[in-house]
């Protein structure tokens, strides 16, 4: 089984995909060998669900494809060991442990303070701004 977590982990954290290089070769090596087994065994049902979903309509239906889906489900069980998860499986939030160190954040230096402004209403106006200076017009 793919730890695709691990490599999410990674990506999240560490905020750099070079660091996470490792864990991706992994889920790469893993999928591939994952599709490898599928096409050798269980390629038919899983065109036939394919092609249902893609023929259903401009949106995935997968109500009208559960037939086509039930054979692909079982071979899936039989030939990995692997059952559906439920609806709504994957979009439930989970914890993940791994052995990997938690990285360090370094925070950014701070900006130097930037000067109080004097009192603006003592501030003489600029010949310039004069004209069309609305200043003290709501007083």
């Amino acid at each position: 089984m793919c730890d695709v977590k691990e490599f999410m982990l990674c990506w999240h954290e560490e905020k750099d995909p070079r660091q996470c290089i490792n864990e991706g070769k992994e889920v790469t090596r893993c999928g591939i060998e994952f599709f490898q087994k599928l096409r050798k065994h269980c390629m038919e049902p899983y065109t036939k669900y394919a092609q249902c979903l893609d023929h259903s309509a401009t949106v995935p239906d997968f109500d009208k494809c559960r037939k086509v889906q039930a054979p692909y489900d079982k071979c899936v069980l039989d030939h990995f060991g692997q059952e559906r998860p439920w609806p709504g499986y994957f979009s439930k939030a989970r914890l993940h442990e791994t052995k990997r160190p938690k990285p360090e954040y370094k925070l950014p230096p701070l900006p130097e303070a930037v000067p109080t402004p004097g009192d603006t209403d003592k501030m003489p106006i600029p010949p310039s701004a004069q004209k069309h200076s609305h200043r003290g017009a709501f007083a």
